[in-house]
This record gives C-alpha cells, structure tokens and sequence, in this order.
C-alpha cells in the first residue's frame, strides 16, 4: 500500500469497519483506506484468491484486515458471517454495503430466476447486513 497520503481521522481508529465485496475493485479500495485509519477491518466477498491476496499485501500495514468468505445471497451466512466478525472485532461501527453484480443483458432476456438473484446480489443483501449489524 506504501505511504497513506490521505487525511487522517482519529475517530476511525480502532473502529470495526465491515465491507461486503472487499475483495477486489472499489471495495478493496475502501479496504485499504479504512485499514489507512487504522480500523479493525473486515470484509466479505466470494472471490477467495483476490481477497487473500489483498489481506497479504496489507499484513505489513497496520492491522490486518479480516477476511470472511461469504456469499451475500445467503442471509443465513450473511447474518454469521457477520457474528463472526463481531465476535471476534467488536461491534461494527461502519456498514459499507459494497457487493453488487452488474452483467449487461437485453430486457427480453430476463428471467424471474435472474431478475431474483439480481435483486439478491444488489439489494437484499444491504438490509440484511444493516439488520445483523444494528442486532449484534
């Protein structure tokens, strides 16, 4: 990650950060930045390779972030996964609700099993998280 040339803010630090889709792009972003703050990070995705590359190269920086592979579609493990972080960082203080699918596709392709998955991916998952964190 090298020099953390952003702004600085102390009330971040040692707070516990949960990103979903952490583990690469504009979510791995937010992973690196709020590990800059030094927060207890942790962060979900589905992509295990890119997420335990990411948790490798910001082991030398700070905390390490925690990583927790989890599909968001699935409540169940979305509401453990989220425990587990609890349980093993603190209460969550900043929710980043960052996984989403975006494939192109035409309208008269769309079927309700894909309409439903998308909603799962981009939508429910936001709720469910916020519900899980504002409980534990």
């Amino acid at each position: 990650m090298g020099t953390f040339n952003y702004p600085h803010y102390p009330d971040l630090k040692d707070r516990t950060v949960l990103i979903t889709g952490g583990g690469s792009g504009i979510g791995a972003a937010f992973v690196e930045a709020f590990v800059g703050q030094e927060s207890q990070v942790a962060f979900f995705d589905i992509q295990e390779e890119a997420s335990l590359e990411l948790v490798r190269k910001l082991a030398t920086v700070n905390q390490e972030p925690l990583f927790v592979k989890c599909d968001v579609t699935d409540i169940n493990a979305l509401k453990k996964a989220v425990a587990e972080v609890e349980n093993k960082l603190g209460a969550v203080r900043v929710l980043i609700n960052n996984a989403a699918s975006d494939e192109r596709h035409e309208p008269e392709d769309v079927t309700p099993e894909y309409w439903e998955q998308r909603l799962r991916v981009n939508f429910s998952h936001h709720f469910f998280a916020a519900q899980a964190v504002k409980s534990g």
